[in-house]
């Protein structure tokens, strides 16, 4: 189970740190392009109407919007990770995981055993593991 749980924390903090830098990656796609869009050059070069004056604000506010929301959602990841090593804070890891399951498929194959491992954990106490480990090594295959 100890095992389990140290991989578990390692796959956190890995997925965690590959969000944050998907997150930035996607705000600079966004800001580059709103910038881009809003540049004299596209209204220079246009052949018809250039776009719109607000297309390119717009995309560079949905571009920092989703900078925040991408990087929460990793930082709450990584968070995870440390708190699945503390043994701590049960509830909040497995929201996290639950939130991990909207992203397919990394995120869903990091949720599923995340939430089936701490929920596992959650109703052995240690004494129960360790008696569960010692009858798993006793008959492998029970």
């Amino acid at each position: 189970m100890t095992r389990h749980l140290s991989t578990l924390s390692i796959f956190h903090y890995v997925y965690g740190a590959f969000t944050c830098l998907m997150g930035c990656i996607v705000a600079g796609v966004f800001i580059f392009m709103g910038g881009f869009l809003g540049s004299d050059f596209i209204a220079e070069n246009s052949q018809g109407e250039p776009p719109p004056a607000w297309l390119g604000s717009f995309m560079q506010a949905f571009g920092w919007g989703m900078f925040a929301l991408i990087e929460i959602w990793g930082i709450l990841t990584i968070l995870s990770g440390s708190w699945i090593s503390k043994r701590k804070n049960r509830t909040g890891s497995m929201v996290v995981a639950g939130i991990n399951c909207l992203n397919i498929p990394f995120g869903l194959a990091l949720g599923i055993p995340a939430a089936a491992v701490i929920s596992f954990a959650i109703i052995m106490s240690a004494k129960q593991v360790a008696a569960w480990q010692a009858r798993r090594a006793t008959f492998p295959l029970g």
